[in-house]
């Protein structure tokens, strides 16, 4: 059989034809790649999924013509090795050759390694798929070659099939006649490439793989079989023997479905915080996970989500979990009446666009108590989720937060998306006001009555703005905290008339000084960076929100804070004070007093002119003074402990609803939300919990590409994987006729 695959090997090395198509598909994935991602842009990632996608659509016609060197021959029929071994030795050598000419197509990933830190476990998962996918797919275009005896028909049917597993995922989004997809989405080289390119070993997915091409292999030989001996009595057999077992197989791959979590940060791999907590559940916990078909037909995320729960509910025996479909009328109506939020997804067709009703919630029940995980189509949230809803059932514990505005502004109007954000995160609000904002005391709660009871609440509480606080309620607050009390207050040295004119108004002086008793001095100014949102105005001087309708400038008032240990997705912030520590009056009354977030290099303050600032657009910023880092949020902790007691953040209107609407397209920004729900957690001594959020959080942004240089890198990179396959496939052609003919002339000279 060594002697077999040798000869076939030869044949691809013999043929320049080979060579040239090699050099064609590794310049042609490199093109697709970086062209279609969008790799020399700022918009450009790290992540090489898109790659190994862009491979299998060139395999399409790569592989059939790899195949055409080594289809059946009448010569084939006449060699003295069994059928089996025939067919092995050819789907081996396209699998050869195929592995040199994807070694040469590793090109792409090196230039991308260059530029950025790919998860190289994932890679290399994903390398693997990738072969055993191209062993069945040439098992199969083996197949094809020796049923059909035409080159050209068997040659079309193999690149039909491999489009078709290509492009059958994408059906759902245009198409809802067929009841369900996954019997189909099972056929797909994208579904069972999924779990491979987040750095999974899925046992399913190398199974299908290996299956497949067990199957086509047996198929082929007796084919081949049948071919030598017509009068063969038992081609049926055999044939119904081989597809009922590899049916058979590939349920019961299905059924014992085992994964291995490869990635670097382990995020399919749950923490110890979550495997304590779920075995700490001493009752019956019944989880119900509500999925709609089409979902799980669109996205093979939901796989990730139904295995970990299963994971998670093996931690417990008290844990129970059942998955339930949530296509049928009953069942709908069922998750409306228990308040469970269902999402609208569009189907498009060439005639008419339509929206289908879909679930995707998670219902936990201990005993009479009950928490809703809302709509999930990932797992990034899940685990989470689970922990923090599962510590809140068990512990029959609430999570409130105290919040007052400050400020004039309303929470049910004008913070009504951080309102719902915190619900969604599991907290629960509680509004209290300050004094010159009650008009019923009777439904209308006052702060001071928190401040002045002597005890403290362990919820902490939230300031929004701090512009109308009275004397008195200063006072009382800083006693507050001073007892024990957390904090989390969002303020300025100022206000800003954020509806009409951006107009800058100096602030509350009694709240300047009671934050200096914790050695915490908010600039005059407002702090600028050249690292700012893009923003652009409908006039010239416009400085109104509704002016904004596109993104073309920077507006160095609203700095773009890169990704930093306590925000981790980063954010923006809109005219925010700089915050100036001093350690020794911290020390004063036993506090430790540190920066929490920080501003890029080149940020300055913004100086008034004739007492006024100049908030336009349009208008051209020129710093008055050298560039530096800004402080924008503080944290106080008490001497000797971990969990502070204070978070000061320089900005109060990030988490306003007309800013939020301002800064979101499609996508909602939410980070300056997601950055107070962490410090909630940190406040309250959990923050291992708030870490659990960001596992499958990946910096796929390519660090190591100067934004001045993207042109440059672009030029040599594009001249580097056009050359340079040429050059290697052109060398190895050589190499391999110089040695034909230097043995060739061993051979007549001996």
């Amino acid at each position: 059989m060594i002697s077999l695959i040798k000869y076939h090997v030869f044949k691809f090395l013999i043929s320049p034809a080979y060579f040239f198509i090699t050099a064609v598909y590794v310049i042609s994935s490199g093109l697709y790649f970086f062209i279609s991602s969008r790799f020399f842009t700022p918009a450009g990632t790290s992540d090489l999924q898109g790659f190994f996608l862009a491979l299998s659509t060139l395999n399409i016609l790569y592989f059939p013509l790899c195949t055409s060197y080594a289809a059946f021959s009448k010569d084939d029929y006449r060699l003295p090795f069994s059928s089996l071994k025939v067919t092995a030795a050819k789907i081996i050598s396209c699998v050869a050759a195929y592995l040199f000419t994807l070694l040469q197509a590793m090109l792409i990933p090196f230039c991308v390694f260059l530029f950025g830190t790919p998860d190289l476990n994932s890679f290399i998962c994903s390398m693997i798929i990738m072969l055993l996918y191209s062993t069945a797919c040439f098992s199969f275009t083996v197949f094809t070659s020796v049923f059909f005896s035409r080159a050209s028909v068997s040659f079309t049917v193999s690149s039909l099939i491999l489009i078709i597993t290509n492009i059958i995922h994408i059906l759902p989004q245009y198409t809802d006649f067929i009841f369900s997809y996954s019997a189909l989405n099972y056929f797909s080289f994208a579904w069972h490439f999924d779990a491979a390119g987040k750095g999974i070993a899925d046992t399913s997915d190398i199974s299908f793989f290996l299956i497949t091409a067990g199957a086509f292999t047996v198929l082929t030989s007796v084919i081949m079989e049948r071919k030598r001996e017509p009068s063969d009595r038992y081609l049926f057999h055999k044939t119904a023997v081989t597809i009922i077992t590899a049916v058979l197989l590939l349920i019961l791959s299905i059924i014992l479905i085992h994964r291995f979590d490869f990635t670097s940060s382990k995020k399919y791999t749950f923490s110890e915080l979550t495997e304590n907590t779920a075995e700490s559940v001493s009752q019956p916990l019944s989880v119900t996970y509500y999925r709609s078909q089409t979902l799980l037909d669109r996205y093979p995320t939901l796989k990730d989500t139904e295995y970990l729960l299963r994971q998670w509910a093996s931690l417990n025996s008290n844990i129970s979990l059942e998955i339930k479909e949530a296509s049928d009328t009953k069942t709908k109506k069922l998750l409306e009446t228990e308040g469970i939020p269902a999402q609208q997804i569009e189907t498009t067709t060439s005639e008419s666009e339509s929206f289908t009703t879909v679930y995707s919630a998670i219902v936990m029940d201990y005993g009479a108590d009950r928490s809703i995980i809302p709509y999930l189509l990932d797992p990034s949230s899940l685990e989470y989720n689970l922990t923090r809803y599962t510590a809140n059932l068990t512990e029959r514990k609430t999570d409130y937060v105290m919040i007052v505005c400050g400020n004039g502004a309303r929470l049910d109007q004008d913070y009504s998306y951080m309102m719902s954000y915190l619900i969604n995160q599991g907290f629960t609000p509680v509004e209290f006001y300050i004094s010159s904002a009650v008009s019923d005391r009777e439904t209308q709660p006052l702060i001071t009555d928190i401040l002045n009871s002597g005890n403290i609440p362990e919820a902490p509480l939230i300031i929004m703005g701090t512009s109308e606080f009275s004397k008195e309620e200063t006072d009382a607050l800083e006693r507050y905290i001073l007892s024990g009390g957390k904090a989390f207050i969002a303020t300025q040295n100022y206000t800003v008339n954020i509806l009409d004119g951006w107009e800058i108004i100096k602030g509350n002086e009694y709240f300047k000084r009671m934050l200096f008793t914790f050695g915490i001095y908010l600039d005059e100014d407002p702090v600028c960076d050249e690292q700012s949102l893009k923003i652009s105005s409908a006039g010239q001087a416009e400085t109104s929100l509704n002016a904004i309708n596109s993104k073309s400038l920077r507006y160095p008032l609203w700095p773009e804070l890169s990704r930093q240990k306590n925000a981790p997705l980063g954010l923006i912030q809109f005219w925010p004070s700089g915050i100036v520590i001093d350690e020794e009056v911290s020390e004063l009354e036993n506090y430790r007093a540190e920066p929490y977030l920080y501003t890029s290099e080149k940020s300055w303050h913004l100086k008034p002119y004739d007492g006024k600032y100049t908030t336009s657009t349009s208008a051209r910023y020129t710093p008055d003074e050298k560039y530096f880092t800004a402080v924008t949020s503080a944290v106080i902790t008490k001497t000797n402990k971990k969990v502070p007691d204070l978070i000061v953040y320089g900005d109060q209107y990030g988490f306003n609803t007309q800013i939020l609407n301002v800064i979101s397209s499609s996508v909602p920004d939410f980070r300056t939300l997601n950055f107070l729900s962490d410090s909630i957690l940190k406040l309250t001594g959990r923050e291992e919990l708030s870490e659990l959020k960001y596992k499958f959080t990946q910096t796929n942004t390519l660090n190591k590409m100067q934004n001045e240089n993207r042109s440059e890198s672009k030029n040599r990179v594009y001249t580097l994987i056009i050359i340079l396959p040429v050059i290697l496939n052109i060398a190895a052609y050589c190499a391999v006729r110089f040695y034909r003919r230097r043995r060739f002339y061993e051979k007549n000279q001996y």
